[in-house]
């Protein structure tokens, strides 16, 4: 996409970059006959050069954006922080001295909205205490996730929200995604306790198993029970004797005792004592940092939109928030954050309600019209759009779009955004043309008949139509 060698020659030729716009607008609507009749939709098709409207239909009509969200969420982000921003989780302690091999005090593990930091990552921490020659602690591992509120579910600042898609604690401080795997396999003998396997083991965790080897087909339930200092998993049903090994997964409800319990067990593996129990609280104001572990926002972006992550979008909105307010992340902060950010760009966004990062919610409402200025705006700004670009999918190679669009010329010249939601389907992105120009597009389907099938092909056919420009 050379859009500084094309802008010149764009604008001289801008009258015949489209000569047969009354017969592509023509196949668009026919493509757009197949919509049943009461489906809201809108299709916005933009050359961001020229500032030619190649196509709209209900550009300016309020629509939810499922996934599309996500755009808004990620844009902001790249824009306001750039690409080399780390989103770290950090290890601390209050001892201004630890030449001597021992922490007198504390060591506080705080979490700044890495949602990809695991127990690996808190094995290399532990290296890190090693090789400073730290063998001893005589207080306490401590977690903080203040760098978010405390609310952890979207249920809980989303009023009467109505997505059924769970999600782990929302919290700066993360670990294995907040979740803890159960692997579980019959014994040799039906009666037998099954066994049972977590990942990450942690002492934090307690598991009582009810469960047997039976001779017939039987299912598996789990229930969680928190105190203040553990948790009991219990393990309740049968697996069929010589049935194949299933895997469970389940959240974990308080992430900084659990990183705490987690950093204590491998300081003690790792031969450093520790004196006193693990807890969550707050890391002081004066302390030294001996470690710290993050992932650029330009990869965290990556793996936020191209399989779209919900948890992980979430946990970069509050992010956002955080960096915003330069205080606690929370969704308020964070809606102020991407709306300033449209508000000082000049995208309009009237009737517009961004109310959580992922796009999970049905209260989200967008107009195709501001997808596309939000593209344009990251379009035109170098400092954001190779980011940008590169965390989107490719249709038919990577992404959510691998599947889509092969084996014509959209394949790896389309780089977007899907949506989907129960009742909407959504895509946005940038198509490159056989002419070399750059083209942005959205459509956006919320239905209430017909499989969401549908709506893809018809997104895929209008695709499709305008690469043969």
């Amino acid at each position: 996409m050379k859009r500084a060698y094309l802008f010149l020659i764009l604008l001289i030729f801008s009258g015949d970059l489209f000569p047969r716009d009354s017969e592509l607008q023509r196949k668009i609507e026919d493509i757009l006959r197949a919509v049943p009749s009461g489906t809201k939709y809108g299709v916005f098709i933009y050359n961001p050069l020229t500032r030619d409207t190649i196509y709209a239909k209900n550009e300016t009509e309020i629509i939810k954006p499922a996934s599309n969200e996500k755009l808004f969420t990620t844009g902001a982000a790249l824009a306001l922080m750039g690409g080399d921003f780390k989103v770290s989780t950090k290890l601390f302690t209050d001892d201004p001295d630890i030449s001597d091999g021992v922490i007198n005090g504390n060591l506080y593990l705080k979490g700044f909205g890495n949602s990809l930091f695991t127990d690996r990552d808190i094995d290399s921490l532990v290296y890190v205490l090693r090789s400073l020659g730290i063998h001893n602690v005589t207080g306490s591992v401590i977690g903080d996730d203040s760098y978010f509120d405390d609310i952890y579910h979207r249920k809980d600042w989303i009023l009467e929200e109505m997505s059924s898609v769970p999600l782990p604690p929302i919290s700066a401080i993360v670990v294995n995604r907040n979740k803890v795997q159960f692997s579980l396999s019959a014994s040799s003998k039906v009666g037998g306790i099954i066994n049972v396997s977590t990942s990450p083991g942690c002492s934090l965790i307690r598991i009582r198993v009810n469960a047997k080897t039976t001779r017939s087909r039987s299912t598996v339930s789990i229930s969680q029970h928190y105190s203040s200092d553990s948790y009991e998993f219990v393990i309740n049903g049968g697996l069929r004797r010589n049935s194949h090994m299933i895997w469970y997964s389940s959240e974990i409800e308080n992430p900084p005792l659990f990183a705490a319990y987690l950093l204590q067990d491998r300081l003690i593996k790792a031969g450093i004592t520790v004196m006193k129990h693990p807890s969550a609280g707050i890391t002081p104001q004066v302390t030294k940092e001996l470690g710290e572990r993050f992932v650029t926002l330009r990869n965290l972006t990556k793996v936020i939109n191209k399989p779209s992550d919900n948890f992980l979008a979430e946990c970069l909105f509050k992010t956002v928030g955080a960096y915003y307010s330069h205080s606690q992340g929370n969704s308020f902060y964070a809606t102020q954050a991407i709306t300033s950010y449209l508000n000082d760009n000049e995208i309009n966004n009237t009737g517009l309600s961004l109310v959580d990062g992922s796009g999970l919610s049905h209260y989200n409402q967008v107009t195709v019209s501001a997808i596309v200025q939000l593209l344009e705006k990251i379009y035109l700004d170098n400092n954001v759009y190779p980011d940008y670009l590169n965390s989107l999918s490719i249709a038919g190679v990577d992404g959510t779009l691998r599947g889509r669009m092969i084996g014509t010329f959209a394949e790896n010249n389309f780089h977007g955004k899907t949506g989907t939601l129960n009742g909407v389907i959504a895509l946005s992105g940038y198509l490159s043309l056989k002419s070399r120009e750059d083209l942005i597009v959205s459509i956006i389907f919320e239905y209430n008949q017909g499989s969401p099938y549908k709506y893809r092909s018809l997104q895929d056919r209008i695709i499709e139509t305008l690469v043969e420009l």
